[in-house]
């Protein structure tokens, strides 16, 4: 029975499948590329891994001969696709969950097995995945026991929630998100409350150390974290970096310099005192191609602007209103048929019974059962973590390093969860995209046959698959 190496990938709010299908690509490009052998071989191409240091152009490198033996299974989630990720990071997860089983079962009835599995998450898909692989580990046996869990990477994901930002725009973003984006709008902006035992926020619950969120995460030989060091104005650096600062705002104005390769940031310097600063500039890159239009028509846009402005954000307002609603609708469906079936007991309350996914109270139900026998050991692994330091007073300047007048604004339990979630041996690589309005979605490479500019983002993803390869050959020559 050949070993397949499972690797699934896990898109976005809002999104849909084929806004990975560049990443996909990218991957079995480079799992086609390497030459499979039986022996370790030296002179294969190594795996770099940039680390980002201050004033220096040193850059961490691992090598490991990349030669990957598995058959290559690619799974991008299909089933929580668009306006179902309005309902929660862990009953989008339930929904992942039950496509892995389905996946599995297909493969083994074809004289598979699935021997190590890998996971990408890509915006919130990252907290998806996170919440998947402690409902994976949660089961009896461990999932983990069967499939060795390999390489697990977030890219751009608010692992901290979206910090708040000392901005008029900021605050008004951060207010409607947590109403109009139903339960997974709340879990993001960290204004949701687990359960009536334990009230803190979900994202705050999957950090700590004592639950198996945390302890799951630990259980991947590699954790790799990609964050856009600017310009991403949907998933900010201190969240997805899971860092306590922001040291790139105001990157233009403070005059930073960045030392990058494809894209992929390795060193930056602070600025010579007295040089001169540029001053920020606006750009259209991202703009669709149906709203680049030339005169007379972009001067009659403009004079129709403050005339369709109030009526598209009368729209939107609408929009995710009724999305919202409707995502409040299938919540209570789920839970009533959770409430009128028998309670699962051991295992099973972890397998997921349908495509829909699992309820919230059955979710609940099912981790807290297994938790409960894993209680002491849980604790025990915890000691170490403790509540986390008290965060800083104010960010950390240089008289060389002008302070910024725009901060990020984490509260005490994000620095607290940003203390527990580097206790995980994260390997982190800073991505560098200057060039852009937006890097979110650059950075996976979204949809670049509308927008062209998604190329920019290609260098990352090579760069991605290249280690992920690597990831998988490294846990090959241990076996061996």
């Amino acid at each position: 029975m050949p070993d397949v190496h499972l690797f699934l990938l896990i898109h976005g709010l809002w999104g849909r499948p084929n806004h990975l299908s560049e990443a996909k690509a990218e991957l079995e490009a480079a799992w086609k590329s390497s030459s499979p052998s039986t022996t370790p071989s030296t002179d294969q191409t190594p795996c770099p891994s940039p680390s980002l240091s201050t004033g220096s152009d040193d850059t961490a490198v691992n090598s490991f001969p990349c030669t990957p033996r598995d058959d290559l299974v690619v799974v991008v989630a299909e089933g929580m696709t668009a306006k179902l990720t309005y309902d929660g990071v862990d009953v989008c997860a339930s929904r992942v969950a039950w496509e892995v089983d389905q996946h599995i079962a297909a493969l083994e009835a074809d004289n598979r097995r699935v021997a190590r599995i890998s996971i990408l998450g890509y915006s919130l898909g990252g907290l998806v995945a996170r919440y998947l692989v402690g409902l994976l580990a949660a089961r009896t046996p461990s999932f983990f026991d069967k499939v060795t869990p390999v390489s697990f990477t977030t890219i751009a994901t608010p692992h901290l929630g979206v910090p708040r930002y000392n901005t008029l725009i900021s605050n008004i973003v951060g207010w409607l998100g947590a109403r109009l984006l139903s339960r997974s709008g709340e879990q993001v902006h960290l204004v949701d409350s687990y359960s009536e035992t334990d009230p803190r926020p979900l994202l705050e619950v999957m950090a700590d150390p004592k639950h198996v969120w945390h302890q799951a995460l630990a259980r991947f030989a590699n954790v790799h974290i990609y964050a856009n060091m600017v310009n991403d104005n949907t998933v900010p650096y201190p969240s997805a970096a899971i860092e306590p600062t922001d040291p790139f705002v105001q990157w233009v104005e403070r005059g930073l310099k960045v030392t990058a390769h494809e894209a992929i940031g390795s060193a930056w310097e602070l600025p010579v005192p007295g040089a001169p600063r540029r001053k920020a500039s606006f750009h259209l890159g991202n703009l669709p191609p149906t709203l680049r239009f030339r005169w007379p028509y972009s001067w009659l846009i403009l004079a129709l602007f403050p005339i369709f402005v109030p009526l598209i954000a009368l729209f939107v307002f609408f929009r995710f209103s009724l999305d919202t609603r409707r995502s409040r609708l299938r919540l209570q469906r789920l839970a009533r048929n959770y409430a009128n079936t028998n309670l699962p007991c051991g295992s099973e309350a972890i397998h997921i019974p349908s495509s829909h996914g699992q309820s919230i109270d059955g979710l609940r139900a099912a981790i807290r059962m297994v938790e409960r026998s894993l209680e002491q050991d849980l604790m025990d692994a915890a000691d170490h973590a403790g509540m986390g330091p008290s965060p800083p007073e104010v960010e950390p300047d240089s008289p060389m390093y002008p302070a910024p007048t725009i901060k990020a604004l984490l509260t005490d339990r994000q620095h607290v969860m940003v203390h527990w979630l580097n206790q995980l041996p994260l390997r982190r690589h800073l991505v560098w995209l200057p060039d852009v309005v937006n890097a979110h979605a650059v950075i996976v490479v979204r949809d670049p046959a509308k927008f062209p500019v998604h190329n920019l983002g290609r260098s990352v993803l090579k760069h991605w698959a290249h280690l992920a390869v690597c990831d998988a050959e490294e846990v090959d020559l241990v076996k061996f």
